[in-house]
């Protein structure tokens, strides 16, 4: 057993950074090989028991087409051509040794286990539906191929047919012998564990790279959308190795490049997060709407220092078992464990007696921001409240406390080098997701026809805010139920042979305009370096447009920003070439388009006059804080519409409607 984890552990070492394709075929043998050393087992034990071979040499014999249905899978998909396009040789020998499967069941001497007629008779019954299912899926599949989703499918029916089998014959070598439980164990587990990998490597997206069908461009960023007689045809994109831009034509386009929250500067966001295939998209034609819809987080690691350039999210669920709390006077600059419980502010609890700690993100947030303004935000920034475990630990125990958040809590020790077990942990808001985005239709079409855009690129699901995994939710939805459903009967109304070609005029002219655009950022020869620029943009962003908002901010702001981006094309330096590695490059065209992003979230904020969401204008609030809608005039979407360089974008809107669910007004006192 220490043999297989060694080896294991080695694997995962070794396969470690490389692609899906690149691992399967190790996998798979490794797998292979284990299914082959188990079968070696069965063989030797039908020969210590001469009665009972017949069942065990067909387990084995089941075993080993395992196995080499394994090294076959393996080999299809590393060379998708070498066994024949359809996969068939796998397919045959998983049918093959599951009926064998299903005949050593008969014979192996399942009464010495204990267990009875009923009992076997379930245990067959489930290798025997398994096979036809197999069998069925193998026949309705033959003529499209093996690919899809309908790989994943015969892998889980694969996996708990051999899970089956496992358990049944774990239970009878260890009736038959107690001795062997860590030899059974293993087995079992490494099988499971082996068969789970290898339904994760068979996914549908890189099974069709592996067969050629689509063609994956790493290390390639969008930087122009093709429109021809206003219909989305193509995008023009850099690849950010070799620095050449490259046309890409098609008769649909999608777009599922995430949430333009970096805007900020300060997120928890990965760096690379950006607006570029949107804003190309908007500046083509695609109404943006809801802008200014961004949701903040409340517990994320706070800012130490300019040194930084994101910010880390701890997991929302240690608000489940810790207490948040400022001192109750300002400039208290004590240790924690210094300020005694009666001038502690439990500020959520004390206001929110409902829901206390677990109070909405966006409440939670700006009650957060709130205490700090008040001068009595925690640590050196004073921009930090505490999220406090230590009831939690006296109530259920400390290691009940690791085994729940121990690794959230490792994160934070070695982030911040303070001891979340012994204080608590400081946390503040950050900037997290976008519910604004490209407007679509139910389709998910932009206003572009063509052009698609999924998950938190477009504004579909959300409204003003957003609850906890409802963007997983989003991207499920739209990428494995709507789009598929959708994007065909739109690809099935276009004329065969009416893709344009890579000479046609709207191509050269989205190429030029790349390189064009591209030429004047090294032609300034400034200064200041893009992250500079970036972090100044972040400022103005999170002061005025931020977790709350006001008119004479957000007309600051608005007066602001045109101004940095005026210094940023006149004083913007950038060493290197176009023609080589330069992350410095793709920030600059990243803050570029942020620049002229923030200008139109300022301008959707100004004009949404109501409060609503992670959209908090302070002039509309209750007496207690509480956000305060203006349903009168403003339930409805605003979609803005792209009028050209330095001209003010056109507001449309999009009335909303509800007729099951009624607007009401939410309380958490």
């Amino acid at each position: 057993m220490l043999v297989v984890c060694g080896l294991t552990l080695c694997l995962g070492l070794a396969l470690r950074g490389h692609s899906l394709r690149d691992c399967h075929l190790p996998l798979t043998a490794f797998c292979g090989l284990a299914n082959l050393a188990a079968a070696v087992a069965i063989l030797a034990r039908a020969r210590e028991c001469p009665r009972e071979s017949r069942g065990w040499r067909l387990l084995g014999l089941a075993l080993i087409l395992i196995a080499a249905a394994n090294l076959a899978a393996g080999l299809d998909y590393r060379f998708p051509h070498l066994l024949g396009s359809h996969n068939v040789g796998p397919v045959i020998l998983g049918v093959l040794s599951q009926s064998l499967a299903v005949a050593a069941l008969v014979c192996l001497p399942w009464q010495s286990a204990g267990l009875d007629r009923r009992g076997r008779n379930v245990l067959g019954s489930i290798l025997f539906v398994g096979s036809i299912l197999l069998i069925l899926w193998t026949v309705t599949n033959w003529e499209e191929g093996f690919g899809s989703h309908n790989v994943v499918n015969l892998a889980l029916v694969a996996a708990c047919v051999r899970l089956a089998l496992l358990g049944g014959v774990a239970l009878l070598l260890l009736e038959q012998d107690p001795r062997r439980i860590h030899g059974v164990l293993g087995f079992v587990l490494l099988n499971s564990l082996l068969g789970a990998i290898y339904i994760a490597l068979l996914q549908a997206l890189e099974r069709q790279v592996g067969l050629k069908a689509i063609q994956m461009y790493t290390r390639h960023e969008m930087q122009e959308v093709i429109v021809v007689d206003g219909v989305a045809k193509g995008i023009v994109t850099r690849d950010m190795v070799t620095g050449e831009f490259e046309a890409h034509v098609a008769d649909a386009v999608v777009l599922a490049t995430g949430g333009y929250g970096n805007v900020f500067y300060l997120a928890t966001y990965a760096k690379g997060c950006n607006t570029t295939a949107i804003w190309r998209a908007y500046q083509k034609g695609a109404a943006f709407a809801n802008p200014c819809y961004t949701q903040i987080h409340p517990t994320c690691i706070p800012v130490t220092g300019d040194h930084q350039s994101k910010l880390t999210l701890m997991s929302e669920s240690l608000r489940n078992d810790g207490r948040i709390w400022v001192p109750k006077k300002a400039g208290d600059k004590r240790p924690a464990d210094q300020i005694p419980e009666d001038e502690r502010d439990y500020y959520l609890e004390r206001k929110y007696p409902s829901y206390g700690n677990l109070a909405p993100r966006d409440i939670a947030s700006r009650a957060a921001k709130q205490v700090c303004d008040d001068g009595r935000g925690v640590g050196e920034t004073g921009l930090g409240v505490y999220l406090d475990l230590s009831e939690a630990t006296r109530r259920i125990g400390l290691h009940k406390i690791e085994e729940k958040y121990g690794n959230l809590l490792e994160m934070y020790d070695r982030i911040t080098g303070e001891d979340p077990y012994k204080t608590p942990m400081r946390i503040y808001p950050a900037s997290h997701y976008t519910m604004g985005g490209l407007w679509v239709d139910y389709n998910l079409m932009t206003t572009v026809p063509g052009l698609f855009c999924m998950g938190e690129a477009n504004f579909s699901d959300h409204g003003a805010n957003r609850l906890g995994a409802s963007a997983l939710m989003q991207g499920l939805s739209d990428g494995y139920f709507v789009l598929p459903a959708t994007i065909a009967p739109y690809l099935a109304g276009i004329k065969p042979g009416a893709r344009i070609k890579l000479d046609a005029p709207e191509v050269k002219a989205a190429e030029q305009a790349t390189v064009t655009r591209q030429n004047k950022l090294f032609a300034i020869k400034g200064k200041q370096t893009p992250t500079e620029f970036h972090r100044k943009l972040g400022k103005i962003m999170w002061e005025f447009c931020g977790m709350a908002r006001n008119e004479s901010g957000l007309k600051e702001a608005l007066k602001q920003i045109p101004e940095l981006r005026e210094q940023f094309h006149h004083d913007l330096a950038l060493p290197g070439s176009g023609s080589e590695v330069n992350q410095t490059l793709e920030l600059a065209g990243r803050v570029a388009d942020f620049l002229d992003l923030g200008e139109l979230m300022c301008l959707d904020a100004l004009e949404r006059r109501e409060s609503c969401g992670g959209h908090f204008r302070e002039e509309w609030q209750t007496e207690e804080g509480e956000a305060k809608r203006d349903d009168d005039h403003f339930c409805h979407v605003a979609a803005w519409e792209y009028m050209g360089a330095g001209q003010t974008p056109k507001r449309n809107v999009e009335e909303l409607s509800f007729d099951n669910v009624h607007l009401a007004t939410r309380s958490y006192k």
